[in-house]
């Protein structure tokens, strides 16, 4: 990472800690609810680290330089921690709302079958010409999974159901709310696009050392 931005990571991180130590507890989750300030800008991340690789992915297509499938390994790749972040979260606060880390309930089911396939990522064949289309169609797989977990609150029923709908329900009225969440979503891209620029500039020096 460069000085700026390890600079702008550390200064956006003070803002976002000043921010959850100010925003009140929601008026249901109470102080559980703060955990989501890193949990939703987590999950956010995760999804912005996908659509910059389906962009690479459409960019390979057109232009067939195999360095854009560097980076669309690397989006998986990076997107699997911030994923985890997202389950390690929502898992703990599971804990304390459902006493149980873990439940089949649509969202938590979906997002930990999008958390596999990025895991997938991690643990997949080293990246050369004829492995390429394994990391491209595991973004295919992810692309099409993240409708799934985003919506997989409205597709069923309400008894189905044990995720909060704290946001679409308006429960975030105070404005702190808003500004604390924000915060942790601009906080954590800027950590999770400097590890991405980082780690894509080793695997496209050495996938070019290897392959011109």
């Amino acid at each position: 990472m460069s000085r700026l931005d390890l600079l702008s990571s550390f200064i956006l991180f003070i803002v976002f800690v000043v921010s959850v130590t100010l925003a009140p507890p929601e008026a249901t989750l109470s102080y559980s609810q703060k955990i989501f300030y890193l949990h939703v800008p987590a999950a956010v991340v995760t999804y912005g680290l996908i659509a910059i690789g389906c962009v690479a992915f459409f960019i390979y297509i057109l232009k067939k330089n195999y360095r854009y499938c560097v980076l669309v390994r690397e989006c998986l790749r990076v997107s699997f921690f911030s994923a985890t972040i997202v389950l390690v979260t929502g898992s703990l606060w599971a804990k304390y709302a459902w006493n149980a880390f873990f439940h089949f309930e649509p969202r938590l089911v979906s997002f930990t079958i999008l958390w596999l396939l990025l895991l997938a990522s991690l643990l997949g064949p080293r990246l050369n010409r004829s492995t390429v289309n394994y990391y491209n169609a595991l973004l295919i797989l992810c692309l099409f999974s993240v409708p799934f977990v985003k919506f997989s609150l409205e597709i069923l029923p309400e008894n189905f159901q044990l995720h909060p709908k704290i946001i679409s329900r308006g429960g975030l009225t105070d404005p702190r709310f808003e500004f604390t969440l924000y915060s942790g979503i601009l906080f954590q891209f800027a950590v999770f696009l400097s590890c991405l620029r980082l780690s894509y500039k080793i695997e496209k020096s050495r996938f070019c050392y290897m392959y011109g």
